[in-house]
Order: structure tokens, then C-alpha cells, then sequence
């Protein structure tokens, strides 16, 4: 038996990359934004175990703020006050 797979448009196989394609809000150009840049730049295991641990989550709380016409960066406000 032949299957059939059907390509859905605008469908992210990826979820940071669906979060990508959504940022909208600007980030300001100050130190404390580039103190946390530097952070985040300088311990990239770091993102690693969050992305880990966010994994059973992550799409299903993209999937409601998309829902509720949010912020997409909401979904990701517990990596920056964690």
C-alpha cells in the first residue's frame, strides 16, 4: 500500500523556526540587553538544555498564543526570567 503524504502550507516542522518567522516586537539597543546577548552568545550549552527541556511544551504554548493573536516572544518569557 502506496502512502500518500500531503504538504500543508505554512506548516513548521521546526518549532524555533516557526517562533523565528514570528518575532515581531523590537528589541531595545541597551547594556542590559547586551549584557544578556553576551551570556547567551558566551554559554550556547545553555540554550541547548533549555531547548531540551521546553521541548515537550514549547509547540503546544506557541500553538495557544498563536491562538489568542499574542506575541509569539511571550512563549519564551520563561527562558529570560528563569
Amino acid at each position: 500500500k502506496k502512502v500518500e503524504y500531503v504538504k500543508l502550507p505554512h506548516q513548521h516542522y521546526d518549532v524555533w523556526q516557526r517562533i523565528r518567522s514570528q518575532l515581531s516586537i523590537t528589541v531595545p539597543d541597551n547594556e542590559e540587553v547586551a549584557k544578556w546577548r553576551d551570556y547567551y552568545l558566551s554559554h550556547p550549552n545553555f540554550m541547548v538544555t533549555i531547548s531540551r527541556r521546553a521541548e515537550p511544551f514549547l509547540y503546544y504554548i506557541v500553538e495557544e498564543i498563536e491562538k489568542r493573536g499574542m506575541p509569539v516572544e511571550l512563549a519564551l518569557l520563561p527562558i529570560a526570567v528563569g
